[in-house]
């Protein structure tokens, strides 16, 4: 929550953001009780801290997001 925060007041109203989320090694997805927050998660967070989604595209083991400050 604070990063997304914190990226959000980095930017002027309006500006937009385009970053890769969720990208875990094939080791570190084998250990036990490893979590990846799904990107509706991921959303949640970014939306909260003042972003709205624009596109949310999935790739392998991870995914991008392009989203814009509201305000």
């Amino acid at each position: 929550d604070h990063a997304a925060r914190a990226l959000c007041g980095m930017l002027k109203p309006a500006g937009r953001l385009g970053a890769a989320f969720g990208g875990l090694s094939a080791s570190a997805r084998e250990l036990p009780g490893c979590y990846q927050p799904q990107p509706d998660e991921y959303a949640r967070v970014l939306e909260t801290a003042g972003f709205a989604i624009l596109e949310i595209r999935r790739a392998a083991h991870h995914f991008f997001v392009l989203a814009r400050r509201r305000k």
